[in-house]
């Protein structure tokens, strides 16, 4: 019997650390919310030399998340911390409004297959998603942090029937409380 005590109060920490685990968001490549202005400039110096700075802004250029390839990273810092960082891929066309619908619904079908499998990998990270509607799926955890993945497609008529558009796959980290870390 006491072997049994044993084996249960293993299982039930087992799937609590999982549990934890799965609810923990906040780290994406080599960096996490709440890291400072310095380790980030020590690691982009180190690993990233596609990395640029703009004021508060550091912006890494062909970066792979979760085995995706993005056009870039953007990480923003709030009193010297990261409290926001979003990875986007975007398709962008122009021409006749034929040429860029066509162009549009191939690119959706791209994107909409990147953000599937974008999707498996955080399910089994972070477990269920807390919000899903038509245009982005998020998942938030106790400690005030999120990740969202996001499609937008944006079409504009420049006029004499020319038109652009984009097709846009975002992800999203971000930290709802902006206070001090």
């Amino acid at each position: 019997m006491n072997c049994m005590k044993k084996i249960f109060l293993c299982f039930i920490l087992s799937a609590f650390a999982i549990t934890t685990d799965a609810q923990s968001i906040g780290s994406f490549l080599d960096f996490y919310l709440g890291q400072s202005i310095s380790e980030v400039r020590s690691i982009t110096n180190s690993k990233y030399s596609s990395a640029s700075w703009d004021g508060n802004r550091c912006i890494i250029k062909n970066i792979s998340l979760a085995g995706e390839h993005f056009d870039n990273l953007y990480i923003e810092f709030q009193n010297g911390y990261i409290n926001e960082a979003w990875f986007n891929k975007t398709s962008t066309s122009s021409g006749s409004l034929s040429h860029l619908t066509n162009y549009l619904n191939a690119q959706a079908e791209v994107h909409k297959k990147i953000i599937a499998r974008l999707y498996s990998a955080y399910v089994s990270k972070y477990g269920k998603e807390t919000v899903m509607t038509d245009q982005s799926i998020t998942w938030r955890s106790p400690n005030g942090n999120s990740v969202t993945i996001s499609l937008e497609v944006h079409s504009d008529d420049m006029g004499f029937g020319d038109y652009i558009g984009s097709i846009l796959t975002r992800v999203e980290y971000t930290r709802s409380s902006y206070g001090n870390y």
